[in-house]
């Protein structure tokens, strides 16, 4: 059995619901494209293919 107040029960769901509205908004600013440029993820996404591409590039010179 539990023994902790109930107050301390709401208290923990109530840090449950707080987090998984931030996680929703960082996921939502991450995603959506702002100002008409492709969203942050994309960006990110892009900027790590062409860093590996270089690379790649330099690890195939002898």
């Amino acid at each position: 059995m539990c023994s902790w107040p109930l107050s301390t029960i709401k208290q923990r769901g109530q840090g449950l619901s707080e987090y998984v509205i931030v996680l929703a908004v960082g996921v939502i600013v991450l995603t959506v494209p702002w100002n008409g440029q492709v969203s942050p993820i994309v960006q990110l996404a892009e900027a790590l293919q062409g860093f590996y591409t270089h690379y790649s590039y330099a690890l195939s010179l002898p």
